[in-house]
């Protein structure tokens, strides 16, 4: 009899050390590669190769003020187009170092402008400086800004790779924003935008942070990135067709955010969470292919009335969770029931799973006292 107890005891403590390592290893797996940056700090000295944009040319940092300042940058030679829809102002193929850390521009800076203009096949990059204090460079910044079309170009290595502030009407499109220092693509109070099949990967905050109303997120990719692939504060954003993994804490993060659409997007290996909302209000998340996160596939906290429906959710720690919500309606996800899990032992319950151990070896060793 001693003989059996004491053989259970030991299954029971292996088979639980076996669970608790696998899991941690799993959860570590997760993180590690959503924290996995190509860098570890900026230099003055970053440099691209430059041999093979032949059809670019080394241009000096570029600011246009006002409708005016379109006028005299084409008159000085510097563009072509008259700022009209069919024959708008076209920046093309520069190549512009925004000068480092220490009294740098952005690379392109325009304000105060509603003439029609493109931004097209430019290399930014270098835009780091924050002098003055609170002034962050961008390798493009546009403030007040509408109808322009910002296409192809690359802007990493910069504090931000492309700052829309107070713009509207502006399409973002194709663009690469990667290893920059914020946020890979940045919109404040910004409505009416585009932003559609742009790469912002492993960049220290955001690949695509959006604040404000009315924009349009499409087909982009935002993966490794310090802490989400897209994050969304404000009201009847279209978030679509987006592919996101591997960012450090969610795949997309709804803060404050209300009525928004978020419909076929794939988000996976997130190191938290897939879909992530917290004082977010009626909102629609349908149809969206979400697997494989360190957590939960959906979060909702402090969240009411929110629809969450035919979304296919897969191998992560859990399914939903709410804290502190109201109203949310669940339906036609697939195998994940609400408030189930994927059989998969949750890494953040570990103390639960040492305390369930610990009862089960206390009492086979009671009976095995009395035995």
């Amino acid at each position: 009899m001693k003989s059996n107890a004491k053989s259970k005891i030991i299954i029971l403590i292996t088979i639980g050390i076996v669970f608790i390592l696998s899991t941690i290893n799993n959860t570590n797996l997760i993180l590690d590669a959503g924290n996995s940056f190509p860098y570890s700090e900026y230099s003055d000295d970053i440099s691209f190769n430059k041999e093979n944009l032949k059809t670019s040319q080394v241009s000096k940092p570029i600011y246009i003020d006002g409708n005016s300042g379109w006028v005299d940058f084409k008159n000085d030679g510097n563009c072509s187009g008259s700022g009209t829809h069919s024959d708008p102002y076209v920046i093309e193929d520069l190549i512009i170092d925004g000068g480092g850390s220490k009294n740098g521009e952005n690379c392109i800076w325009i304000e105060n402008s509603n003439v029609y203009f493109t931004i097209e096949n430019c290399t930014l990059y270098n835009a780091i400086s924050q002098f003055p204090p609170g002034e962050y460079k961008a390798g493009i910044k546009l403030s007040n800004v509408n109808n322009s079309l910002i296409i192809m170009n690359n802007c990493s290595l910069t504090y931000y790779g492309i700052y829309l502030s107070g713009c509207y009407h502006n399409i973002i499109a194709r663009n690469t924003a990667d290893m920059n220092y914020r946020f890979g693509i940045g919109i404040i109070v910004s409505n009416n935008n585009i932003i559609s099949g742009n790469t912002a990967n492993n960049n220290m905050l955001d690949g695509i942070s959006c604040g404000g109303n009315s924009n349009f997120i499409s087909g982009n990719n935002a993966s490794n990135n310090g802490v989400s692939g897209i994050y969304v504060y404000g009201f009847n954003n279209f978030l679509s067709g987006n592919a996101i993994s591997f960012n450090t804490v969610n795949g997309i993060n709804l803060v404050d955010s209300h009525r928004n659409k978020i419909t076929e997007n794939s988000i996976s290996y997130d190191g938290t969470n897939g879909i992530y909302l917290e004082g977010s209000n009626w909102n629609d998340i349908k149809e969206n292919n979400v697997f494989n996160n360190s957590q939960f596939g959906i979060y909702l906290k402090n969240s009411d009335d929110n629809i969450i429906s035919g979304n296919i959710l897969q191998e992560n720690d859990g399914c939903f969770i709410e804290i502190d919500c109201e109203g949310n309606t669940f339906s036609d996800n697939g195998d994940c029931i609400y408030n189930q899990d994927d059989g998969i032992i949750p890494g953040y319950n570990l103390f639960v799973l040492f305390g369930i151990l610990s009862v089960v070896v206390i009492i086979l060793s009671k009976k095995l006292k009395k035995s």
